[in-house]
Formats: structure tokens, sequence, C-alpha cells
């Protein structure tokens, strides 16, 4: 019979008796504190199941922003091909409207109307002109002109009119617009004026429409139905 005097002695039988140590500690602890260990075993488990299932949804879902990203690229490409067609078409069809509004816009600037000029007319202008100091783009621009009127005023002194055409008119229209008069004033000696035609206009430009800068030609949006 082993008998125990000191705390000596019961450290030591618990560590040499396995099944007087269980019994001590059955008797010392609840059952919860007795099976905590395999408890917390498997709740490790549980928690490494846990991080690699979210390791795995992770990487699906990087995989599946990469291709939501791809998808966005694409379709803001497809986007931008839809709008830049949409402007392009809106464009000729402008072109196509404002070439029979020229007696309307000469008369609404304060003239008569005498025709227009085609663009023979304005590549003969071209080539019997100094025009090394004219950069290229500026003589793309000019014999491609979208409406060029010929008109005279209440004096019958000969003007001109230099019309660039689009749904929206910005800056670029008004620039182009701009710099073709100064050019048919240059070729022909005789004043010139900018306009547009448009449906509507960017802010930027109305200050040059305001003052009389350009001369602005309304058109009807109905003219860009398809009938």
């Amino acid at each position: 019979m082993t008998v125990i005097h000191t705390t000596d002695d019961l450290i030591r039988l618990l560590n040499e008796n396995d099944e007087f140590r269980q019994a001590v500690r059955r008797h010392v602890l609840s059952d919860e504190l007795i099976q905590l260990p395999e408890r917390l075993a498997k709740f490790e488990t549980h928690v490494e199941d846990f991080i690699g299932e979210q390791r795995q949804f992770n990487k699906e879902q990087r995989q599946s922003n990469k291709e939501q990203r791809q998808f966005n690229k694409e379709q803001r490409q497809f986007n931008q091909r839809m709008e830049n067609s949409i402007g392009e078409l809106r464009g000729n069809t402008a072109r196509q409207v404002v070439s029979t509004h020229f007696i309307e816009i000469a008369e609404g600037m304060g003239f008569r109307c005498k025709g227009i000029l085609m663009r023979a007319d304005l590549v003969q202008m071209l080539t019997h002109s100094e025009r090394d100091d004219i950069p290229h783009g500026d003589r793309q621009s000019f014999f491609r002109a979208d409406l060029v009127v010929e008109a005279t005023d209440s004096d019958g002194a000969m003007h001109y009119i230099a019309v660039e055409a689009s749904y929206t008119a910005d800056q670029r229209d008004t620039s182009r617009a701009q710099r073709n008069a100064a050019l048919l004033t240059r070729f022909t000696g005789h004043p010139a004026h900018a306009a547009i035609a448009s449906v509507r206009n960017v802010h930027e430009i109305q200050s040059l429409i305001d003052d009389g800068t350009v001369y602005w030609h309304a058109l009807d949006p109905a003219d860009f139905t398809p009938e």
C-alpha cells in the first residue's frame, strides 16, 4: 500500500501511476476541463479546414475578379467602339443634312446665298496658293470642309461661310470652322465667317456663339431619325 506523507510523495505517485493520475484528474477537474484538450484539437482541425477553404475561396475570388476585370475592359472597349460608330454615323448624317441648308445658313447670317463651293474648288484654291507654311493637317481640313457657302451682303460684296456639322458641336468643330474661314479669306481676299450646324453644343463653345465669333445653325433632331 502506497503511503503519501508529503507533496513530493503525491507528485511522484502522479508521475509513476497513470491510473492514479487519471483518477485524481477526474476528481479535481470538471468534465468540461477534462474534455477541453480533445475539444481544442477538434476546434483546431475545424480552423485549419476553414482556413484551407478560405484560401481556396480567395483563390477562386481572385480568379473571378481577374475575369471580371477582363470582362469590364472588353465591355468598355465594345462601348467605346459603339460610341465611335454612333458618333461617326451622326457626323455623316449631319454633313448630309447641312448640305441642303446652305440657303438657310446664309440668310440666317444676313447674307444672300449664291451657291456652294465643291471640294474641287477648295483643292484648286490650295493648289494655286502659296501653301508652304500651311500645315498638312490644316490643308486636309480645308478641302474636306463640311460646307463652304458663297454669298453676298446687302451691298453686293462677296463673303464666304465655312461650316462644320456635327450632332453635338465641340471645340474641334469651332476650331476647324474658324481655321477654314481664315484660309478662305487668305485665298480669296474676301471676308469669311465661321459657322457650325448641330443639334446641340458643348458648354465650352457657347461663349464663341454668344459673342458672334461663330454662328450656330440649329439642326432638327428629327433629321437624324430613320424614316
